[in-house]
């Protein structure tokens, strides 16, 4: 309590009267003390000093108690017990100091109205001592507790709520705390009536005159809610909706701290190849049960100490920790393409999946996080195009020939959109006369900057990325018109242009495609198709079949006998020729296995109304070969490479065939530009199809 001795004169005068306690008011605007009632001094307000104005108004927010001597009427003393009340207003109760009673009421009436903040104040509130003691327990603390503060006071805080575990900790903290003074904010579980709750706690030092009158006063929120939230936020963020795995960003965040830690990593990035064919076939939906399915799979074929996420999409990411051997990895591996080549089930329907699997290391392949992931991306990009389902290791080759294939992708759009892209055409001989009927469209690009790049270079790009579709459809579009030009010139020749198993498989526009090219030339157009069609999709490739003998167009069967063919199976398909591929045509000589292969095949062939074509025919004698063994065609550098439209319209006009047999003249190597004359050596095969 301080003292104010208040020499005013008196404002307003009343009747001297002895009263008891009273209300008081003080304003920013004027220097009036002004009371209720009168208070036995003969006036309602004292005006008091610029100074004695100033001491009033510098009372705050908490509650103060001062004592002032008065002399108006007569001389008095009063306690002011009060605190700043609003904007510019100050106010309390006011007793005479030899009223005692009145003085311990105000008093009494200003701590009742600070205690009942305290309990009601919507937080937790608890005070206690340098001993752990409890002190204060607030009525949101009775709530949650289901205990009463009258039976709480004095008893250990830290036993009472804090699990074992943590009250070492708690204790360490309030003693720190009375040394140090420092508020500080902890977060700690509380048991309490709905089970174990966290709370965030802000602890601040009250001191007193003494030390046992010194407390901690722990003001907490529960935060349980809030931590939950953030928990179900940080899952949405980090784990796949679907299969319930890690997501991308989970995966990515473990093996940067992995990395970072210089931990030996081994990654493996996982793909489901024909993911985009299945979900077109069974939606949305049903694609992602599936993809459940396969996670589940993983889950069950690696290891318990591999991490199993889910990119997104059909790709899976796979770590491990620790140094693991290349045949570790590729047990993992084996085992992880075992279970996913078994048969799934979605929707009654039965599915086979085929996956590409890339490993890589750390530190032994990469130096970061996202050089692993290049790394494993790179090897399953390699896996891809080498077979159609497999596991490969990371080379550093590799990551050359994934920057050329981003490349490519780039490259091929603007090929597709500047023009670059042409058709030359190679043409299949009559073995019989050597006339020329039909000949094969094979692609080429002329990039503006580096030349010619081989079609095996881009074409596997193409069908990786899809953007075959789109080539497939100007491929036919530009040998329809090519045809048509021949046609106008009087040069009657059919063209066959290859279709990939990529276009069947995806293209739903393929049939709508060849029949615009078809009508556009009168029909002068065939279409070669390989083995891989009836892997990818073997309905599809049945169905293309058809609907191109509707047209009226040749189906010719491209590499026959590459790997995946049945002599059986030819009955069954509507096909006008075969193509042998050139493994069975390579070596020349007179194998007698070889020729009784090649005369089984020409005899069924033609039991079945089809022709048999040659490719890669090399050499005088095996064109001898062919022959005398009934086949009826054949391509290769014998006769010529494919060429440009107009350079093979003249390489047509200087063929002199005879009606019989093949002149000598027909039998010799043809010349053609950039071409030299056959050795014996069998040349490198330039036709590289689409």
């Amino acid at each position: 309590m301080s003292e104010l001795v208040l020499s005013s004169r008196a404002a307003v005068p009343a009747a001297a009267e002895d009263l008891q306690s009273d209300r008081w008011s003080f304003g920013q605007d004027s220097d009036d003390l002004m009371l209720s009632h009168d208070m036995g001094i003969g006036t309602t307000c004292l005006r008091l000093t610029s100074t004695q104005a100033a001491t009033i108004r510098a009372l705050g927010a908490a509650t103060e108690c001062v004592r002032i001597t008065a002399r108006a009427t007569r001389r008095v003393e009063l306690v002011l017990v009060g605190k700043k009340t609003g904007i510019g207003l100050w106010g309390g109760l006011a007793s005479r100091s030899d009223d005692a009673e009145g003085v311990m009421a105000a008093l009494q009436k200003a701590l009742g109205f600070a205690e009942q903040i305290v309990s009601e104040v919507n937080s937790l509130v608890v005070i206690i001592d340098r001993n752990h003691k409890v002190r204060r327990f607030n009525r949101l603390c009775e709530e949650g507790s289901g205990m009463r503060e009258a039976d709480l006071i004095g008893i250990d805080a830290h036993k009472l709520f804090l699990p074992a575990s943590h009250q070492a900790e708690a204790r360490a903290h309030i003693a720190s705390f009375f040394e140090k003074g420092e508020s500080y904010e902890t977060s700690t579980p509380v048991d309490s009536l709905l089970g174990q709750r966290q709370i965030q706690w802000r602890n601040k030092l009250i001191r007193g005159s003494a030390d046992e009158d010194t407390y901690v006063v722990c003001s907490g929120i529960d935060i349980t809610e809030e931590l939950a939230g953030k928990r179900r936020l940080y899952e949405q963020a980090t784990k796949d909706r679907v299969t319930r795995l890690p997501n991308g960003l989970a995966s990515r965040q473990r093996l940067e701290e992995l990395v970072d830690l210089g931990l030996p990593v081994a990654f493996m990035t996982l793909v489901v190849l024909n993911y985009r064919q299945l979900r077109g076939m069974l939606g949305l939906t049903q694609s992602e049960r599936l993809m459940k399915q396969v996670a589940d799979a993983l889950v069950q074929a690696v290891p318990a100490d591999w991490m199993v996420s889910r990119a997104g999409g059909p790709e899976f990411q796979l770590q491990a920790d620790g140094t693991r051997s290349d045949a570790e990895l590729v047990a993992v591996g084996d085992e992880i393409l075992s279970a996913l080549a078994k048969t799934f089930m979605v929707a009654g329907v039965q599915v086979h999946l085929q996956a590409a699997v890339g490993v890589a290391r750390f530190p032994d392949h990469a130096v970061t996080a996202d050089d692993l992931e290049m790394a494993a991306d790179a090897a399953m990009h390699a896996a891809m195009t080498r077979s159609r389902s497999g596991l490969q290791l990371y080379e550093s080759r590799m990551r050359e020939e994934l920057a050329e294939g981003l490349w490519l992708d780039s490259q091929l759009r603007e090929a597709l959109a500047r023009e670059q892209l042409e058709l030359w055409y190679q043409p299949k001989v009559s073995l019989v006369d050597g006339t020329v009927e039909t000949v094969e469209a094979l692609i080429r690009w002329n990039h503006p900057e580096i030349g010619y790049i081989a079609p095996d270079r881009f074409i596997p790009r193409a069908e990786a990325t899809g953007i075959i579709v789109e080539i497939g459809r100007w491929v036919m579009q530009a040998a329809a018109r090519q045809a048509k030009s021949w046609a106008d010139m009087g040069l009657s020749l059919r063209v066959s242009v290859n279709v990939s198993a990529k276009q069947v498989a995806h293209d739903p526009f393929l049939i709508d495609a060849l029949k615009a090219a078809h009508d556009h030339c009168d029909g002068f157009i065939d279409v070669e198709l390989t083995e891989s069609s009836f892997l990818e999709d073997g309905l599809a490739a049945r169905a293309f079949i058809e609907s191109s003998r509707a047209l009226g167009c040749g189906v010719h069967l491209d590499d026959f006998g590459a790997g995946y063919s049945s002599l059986g199976q030819l009955a069954g398909l509507d096909l006008t020729a075969v193509k042998l591929d050139r493994s069975f045509i390579a070596g020349g000589g007179d194998s007698p296995k070889r020729h009784a292969l090649l005369t089984a095949i020409s005899s069924l062939a033609k039991g079945l109304g089809l022709e048999v074509i040659a490719e890669g025919v090399e050499t005088e004698e095996m064109a001898d070969v062919l022959r005398r063994l009934g086949v009826q065609y054949a391509q290769g550098w014998l006769y010529s490479k494919a060429l440009p439209a107009e350079v093979l319209a003249s390489w047509l006009s200087q063929q002199r065939p005879s009606t019989a047999a093949m002149s000598d003249d027909l039998r010799a190597p043809v010349r053609t530009p950039g071409s030299t004359a056959n050795s014996g050596e069998i040349a490198p095969h330039p036709t590289l199809q689409m």
